[in-house]
């Protein structure tokens, strides 16, 4: 018996070590970076411009490799300098939480940059975020085995793990989210419960709130959902003071902390309050983007099958409804009603996204992903146990489900934010590290997506597309041979394009030497 003991602790072990070394394994084989990466470590490490771009908008000199170097690493002397890190972020859209972080971490490895100083702090969210989703799936389910599978499936998802490999704020988010909702569940079902509970739930809200602004749209529809059902509840309803104060707390936190956050959220600013509230005015194609954004939630967490588990819910629970009523007396139990909270959350917070959200991607809904897994394996394994399966059958079902999810989540959408070929893309732009570099576009800030590339050349200089003509005047006399990038966008017909490169001047050869996610690159030569 001993040994089964030690045996079972032992596999226990082996398997939750598997979503690490799944989230490593991607990691690893991250490549590229989507240019809001790129900005992350900008925002977070530069020390002299939040961006990239000139004062007129374009530059009008030529730039040093390391201009644009300096932008995404910690130079030494400059560690630990967080005034400009939150400096940074009243020139952008987010509050300042993650690049705190961020900031931290580059300020370990001065003069350097890599892809792991961002993605290990977010392995770090994950785990978090897989032990409070276990801990807050086992209060509601009642069964470890059901909260472990629920654990599994969201750790091992396709969603999951982009949401890892993608250095942005995205996974904080979520884990505070998570860590938020396990106290909310708490408040609505510990009896007795300490003031330390609130004292956590107003810490947590305000790091959330410092961490994205998206935070405050999860907690208006989560938090007060709870709130209602305190309201509502006789025994309950005197602990909604106490909520309340503690979410007027972290509004009090930010408010000293972080004041720009108001200023921001209210679209008093230029830039994305503005864009979002003007997209709520119009409010055109809300469907369309719902059904996006749940396009994107089945192909990522539930492998294509959210249509087919909604149904089997549906037939489900209408059978017992007819035929079992007597034993669905769960429902109305204190810790499965919390399941409304998520419901609700997950309903409103995907409306207000697709509301205001400028594009329908999935790291809009990073965050929900969890809560979507909690609500659906949680109703599942009740119904199960309604229709008289065994403990071990609902483990059984759930498991299959689980795997069959998972396998068809990685043979359809797979994980995102790899950027898979971009290493070659460097070795070629290091190869012609001797030559200059001229980057066409028509927006001055899209070389961020390709800075690791451009730092690789002599000297560099952007230009707008309309100054194509111009391309051999700013040239250094005596140049035989030059590196172009060509923004994709920038031409509707791709030969005109390339005939502009080599009109009117000596170098009259060309070849593309490889493409980025976002321009053509050319080497011009004589």
């Amino acid at each position: 018996m001993e040994y089964r003991r030690y045996l079972r602790k032992g596999l226990l072990i082996i398997i939750c070590l598997l979503p690490m070394l799944l989230v490593w394994y991607y990691g690893d084989k991250k490549e590229g970076y989507f240019v809001d990466e790129l900005w992350s470590y900008g925002l977070a490490n530069s020390t002299e411009y939040p961006h990239i771009y000139s004062i007129q908008g374009w530059d009008q000199k030529w730039q040093t490799p390391e201009y644009y170097m300096n932008y995404i690493e910690v130079e030494k002397g400059q560690q630990f300098d967080y005034r400009t890190v939150i400096y940074n972020q009243t020139q952008d859209n987010h509050p300042p939480l993650f690049y705190l972080i961020l900031h931290t971490v580059c300020s370990l490895f001065p003069g350097t940059f890599s892809k792991w100083y961002g993605i290990v702090p977010n392995i770090i969210y994950y785990a978090v975020t897989g032990l409070f989703l276990y801990l807050l799936a086992r209060r509601l389910s009642g069964s470890k085995r059901i909260s472990f599978i629920t654990m599994l499936v969201w750790a091992c998802s396709a969603g999951a793990v982009s949401c890892v490999v993608y250095i942005r704020m995205y996974m904080l988010m979520t884990m505070w989210l998570v860590i938020l909702l396990y106290l909310y569940a708490r408040i609505w079902t510990d009896r007795p419960l300490g003031i330390r509970v609130y004292g956590w739930t107003a810490l947590i809200t305000f790091l959330g709130y410092m961490t994205h602004y998206y935070f405050y749209i999860a907690v208006f529809f989560a938090g007060g959902a709870l709130a209602l059902m305190l309201l509502t509840d006789r025994c309950r309803r005197k602990l909604l003071y106490r909520f309340a104060a503690a979410n007027l707390l972290s509004l009090g936190g930010i408010l000293l902390c972080f004041p720009l956050s108001f200023w921001k959220i209210f679209g008093l600013d230029t830039d994305r309050g503005v864009q979002a509230y003007d997209a709520l005015q119009a409010h055109e194609n809300l469907w369309g983007k719902l059904r996006a954004y749940i396009a994107i939630l089945g192909q990522q967490i539930f492998g294509n099958f959210l249509k087919e588990f909604v149904l089997l819910l549906i037939l489900i629970f209408l059978f017992c409804l007819i035929r079992r009523r007597e034993s669905l007396g769960w429902i109305k139990e204190k810790e499965f009603s919390f399941l409304t909270v998520p419901v609700i959350m997950i309903a409103g917070y995907t409306s207000i996204i697709a509301l205001v959200a400028p594009y329908q991607v999935d790291r809009y809904i990073f965050c929900i992903y969890p809560f979507a897994l909690l609500v659906m394996f949680s109703f599942l394994g009740r119904l199960l146990k309604t229709l008289k399966f065994s403990a071990a059958g609902v483990c059984i079902a759930l498991a299959v489900a689980a795997g069959a999810m998972l396998v068809q989540e990685y043979r359809t959408a797979g994980v995102n934010y790899l950027y898979l070929g971009e290493a070659q893309n460097l070795e070629t732009a290091a190869a012609y590290g001797d030559l200059d570099c001229v980057y066409i576009s028509r927006y001055d800030y899209l070389i961020t997506a390709d800075i690791l590339e451009v730092a690789n050349y002599k000297k560099i200089r952007r230009i707008h597309e309309n100054e194509i003509s111009k391309l051999y005047r700013i040239l250094e006399p005596g140049t035989t041979e030059v590196i172009v990038y060509v923004d994709k966008d920038s031409y509707n017909r791709i030969e005109e394009m390339e005939a502009s490169l080599i009109s009117g001047s000596k170098l009259n050869w060309w070849e593309i030497l490889f493409e980025t996610s976002t321009c053509r690159v050319y080497r011009i030569f004589e």
